[in-house]
């Protein structure tokens, strides 16, 4: 991630100093990360030199920021687009003519848009003057990794309400051009007809990704997965489940289990060649069905599955972002104040929208018709 001036400035100022360890009174040449300042707690910032915990927690935001990525990478590709074209609606064959025959001139439809939202995301740190008098690098320590999980909480939340809401919107991008923007969701019947897919199947304008039936079995299982393979040919399928819904995929018809490779299992039992990670007991692939992975994540809610293709020639979301590369991830906002430190909020400006209408699914198998999940925002 690029740094500010200002930033680049500070960091290059700590470079040129050694710091003086005050705990051993040795000099210290390295830097410090936010995990040797959790475990300073006698000392204020002052005394343990301002410029080295700036420092530590700089480069912890800029190793968030990575993070981020790296983690959201099997759902979104980031952009600075406001809005993109989807592929051109053909479902044209070919005309059979003779020998002085010509077909009438026809051209294809000028492709449709989809729009991504971007947002400005705070999290409170009110580092101001009389607090950085008294905070110790510890206190400044645990209140940037709060702020950081804070925020990828809400990466979690965005990407889960961009997938799993099936209404479309209209978003007023107010952080960057002021324009209002059409945000859409997985294909939702809105009369938006689907490309053909390679192996010639069609579809059209009440095409649905959003599934719903009053309880889960094989069938509506294999709906949701099917449902996403058959806009491609070559899909890797995963699907993932809350964990407390693990019981009830594995007793579907055709369900191969992973095993506990300390498990000796019978010779007619059908199970998978990996082993299931007894480490992880809540996030963890499960099996396989359908061709799916099953995967449990304790963000998906209760009673809904969502079937992703993560081998898709593009990925079911973008992750709009400033234009600005300054502006770009997780930073310090000072606001009026000048660094190093003074701050009165963390902040990150994003927005998930979904690009590849067909490369996700969701099935809500608690209600009999699809309902948005409790407690999902956007």
């Amino acid at each position: 991630m690029k740094r500010s001036l200002l930033t680049l400035s500070l960091l290059a100022s700590a470079a040129a100093l050694a710091v003086r360890d005050r705990r051993t009174g040795d000099e210290r040449t390295g830097t410090y990360s936010l995990a040797d300042l959790t475990q300073v707690t006698n000392q204020t910032i002052t005394e343990f030199g301002r410029e080295a915990v700036a420092e530590a927690v700089i480069d912890d935001l800029a190793n968030h920021n990575t993070r981020v990525i790296e983690m959201t990478d099997l759902f979104a590709e980031q952009t600075t687009e406001r809005e993109e074209p989807q592929p051109i609606t053909s479902n044209a064959r070919a005309k059979k003519v003779d020998e002085v025959g010509r077909v009438s001139t026809k051209k294809d439809d000028a492709p449709g848009k989809v729009g991504y939202p971007i947002d400005t995301n705070q999290h409170a740190v009110g580092w101001d003057a009389d607090y950085l008098l008294v905070a110790t690098p510890a206190q400044i320590a645990l209140t940037t990794i709060t702020g950081e999980q804070a925020m990828l909480a809400e990466h979690i939340a965005s990407i889960r309400a961009a997938l799993m809401n099936p209404v479309n919107y209209t978003h007023y991008g107010y952080v960057d051009d002021r324009t209002e923007t059409t945000v859409k969701r997985l294909y939702n019947g809105d009369g938006t007809v689907p490309p053909r897919s390679p192996n010639l199947t069609t579809f059209n304008g009440t095409h649905n990704h959003y599934l719903a039936n009053a309880g889960l079995n094989t069938t509506v299982a294999q709906a949701l997965i099917r449902t996403v393979a058959e806009h491609t040919i070559n899909a890797s399928l995963v699907t993932f489940i809350n964990p407390a819904d693990a019981q009830s995929w594995a007793g579907l018809t055709g369900f191969v289990p992973l095993m506990d490779a300390r498990v000796r299992v019978a010779t007619d039992q059908n199970v998978g060649v990996a082993a299931l990670d007894t480490a992880n007991a809540t996030e963890r692939d499960i099996g396989y069905f359908e061709g799916s992975v099953i995967r449990t994540r304790g963000w998906m809610p209760v009673g809904y599955a969502l079937t992703l293709d993560v081998n898709a020639a593009a990925k079911v979301l973008r992750r709009r972002v400033p234009r600005q590369p300054i502006r770009q991830g997780l930073r310090i906002y000072a606001g009026g104040f000048v660094f190093p430190l003074q701050a009165d909020f963390l902040v990150e400006q994003f927005g998930y929208g979904v690009f590849n209408r067909g490369a996700a699914a969701v099935l809500d198998y608690t209600h009999a018709t699809y309902t948005v999940p409790d407690g999902l925002e956007g």
